[in-house]
């Protein structure tokens, strides 16, 4: 089955796999950071929204962690 991706998914999903982090946190919302949450890099802003459609789509799975609950692309597991 092909999963129809929005340009802003897409995007998310490239930039995990050239080594970014996807992690919401309770207060402040979710983010992509360029080599890891926490270490200095590139962020960018992602919505909640799109976090969702990600998951429900069985792309990305939840790591729970603390401070942030981090993503990880289920296919790069395989």
């Amino acid at each position: 089955m092909i999963t129809k991706l929005t340009k802003v998914q897409q995007d998310v999903l490239d930039k995990m796999n050239d080594g970014w982090e996807l992690g919401c946190y309770i207060n402040s919302g979710c983010n992509l950071q360029k080599g890891g949450l926490g270490r200095g890099g590139q962020t960018q802003r992602v919505s909640h929204a799109t976090v969702t459609s990600l998951y429900q789509k069985h792309l990305i799975r939840r790591v729970d962690g603390f401070p942030a609950v981090r993503y990880v692309l289920i296919e790069a597991e395989k």
